[in-house]
């Protein structure tokens, strides 16, 4: 369940469009076209973007979604979940009594970055002894945030691993911050963040660190359903020491039409200051999509974490117009037209052809002379 306060006053001029309703915050921005859902009609009520390109009228829909937090032990000591390390589990689904109280749309203005436009959804959330159970075994066990931004310009961000662009327009950047209300032992916290492209974007590409002089792009198609290997299969993220780690939402030629960044350095907030906390990243396919686990490692597992992801289009990886598509597909489009000119040509011959011979046979048997008795 949500509520949204939504303005009766006549909206102003800004440097993109947007409309609010009572499950969803909807933005046009140039070429990005972006529902923003703190909470959507149940089942699917989680923080959530879905998401496409404007002005292409064949872009596939983007649709990342965080559904789930967990606690874990590392019980191997790798710094990386799987689902069999659980312990104990958050839903942020209004299915499970969580309400999501979210702003209105609001506008600002900065130097760098122009005007942006953002909101902020916050709920206390239960934690689960495990998917089994009706009930939570601690009612409100933390309060959990998530701004969403989106800027006119181009603003450069930074953290100890170097400088990063989040890109105006075509970018909307996500805050999450956990502040944990009643302290559980754990090992670990986990993010579970749900991947899917629509139409032929198909493929996965994550950035990796294979030992080589640069990062390579390792592929995983969304296609193939790893959760058959059970919840102790998960493939370990070979992070980068880029500033961002990089899921790329990509066709069967790897062209890449949209990409979901992690920022390399979450941090953890102290009564004294803050701090970088350590992260281990894990993934697997699911057959529709993908699942990326971001698992934090907090000293005290009473801290506040924050954390930063990127979400947005690859402007590149589109054709903006109709005219321009069909340009780039004449050939294909003239053979399919050609075919189709074809069938329908000797569908229409078969017909006259049929028409033809039970004519002729009619007249052949109105031409048969009479009988005489």
């Amino acid at each position: 369940m949500i509520s949204i306060p939504v303005a009766g006053v006549e909206q102003e001029e800004h440097f993109l469009e947007y409309s609010e309703y009572n499950f969803a915050v909807n933005f046009i921005s140039g070429n990005l076209t972006a529902t923003v859902t703190p909470a959507t009609i149940a089942p699917r009520d989680w923080p959530r973007i879905i998401f496409k390109h404007t002005t292409d009228i064949l872009s596939p829909t983007f649709d990342v979604g965080i559904s789930t937090i967990y606690l874990f032990n590392d019980t191997n000591d790798d710094k990386v979940f799987s689902l069999s390390e659980a312990t104990h589990i958050a839903y942020l689904s209004s299915l499970y009594n969580v309400t999501w109280n979210a702003t209105a749309v609001e506008f600002g203005n900065d130097t760098l970055g122009g005007e942006y436009a953002w909101l902020r959804a916050n709920a206390v959330i239960g934690l689960f002894d495990s998917p089994e159970d009706e009930y939570p075994m601690i009612d409100e066990w933390a309060n959990v945030t998530f701004w969403f931004r989106i800027s006119q310009k181009t603003v450069t961000r930074s953290n100890s691993y170097g400088n990063y662009a989040v890109q105006g327009m075509v970018d909307v950047r996500i805050n999450f911050e956990l502040e944990v209300l009643q302290q559980v032992n754990a090992s670990g916290i986990v993010l579970e963040q749900i991947l899917s492209g629509g139409g032929s974007t198909d493929l996965f590409m994550i950035r990796e660190d294979v030992g080589l002089s640069t990062p390579q792009l390792t592929i995983a198609d969304s296609r193939d359903d790893e959760t058959v290997n059970g919840d102790n299969f998960t493939h370990p993220m070979r992070e980068t020491l880029l500033p961002c780690q990089d899921f790329l939402f990509a066709k069967e030629d790897q062209t890449v039409q949209a990409h979901y960044r992690i920022c390399s350095e979450p941090y953890i907030s102290y009564d004294y200051g803050i701090a970088q906390v350590p992260m281990g990243i894990s993934y697997y396919t699911t057959g529709n999509g993908l699942v990326a686990h971001s698992a934090y490692f907090p000293a005290e597992s009473n801290e506040t974490i924050s954390h930063e992801i990127i979400v947005g289009i690859d402007e590149s990886g589109f054709t903006p117009r109709f005219r321009d598509w069909l340009k780039d597909n004449l050939p294909m489009v003239m053979i399919v037209a050609g075919s189709i000119a074809a069938v329908i040509s000797i569908a229409l011959l078969v017909l006259i052809l049929r028409k033809h011979r039970g004519w002729g046979k009619k007249r052949s048997a109105t031409d048969l002379p009479e009988k005489k008795n």
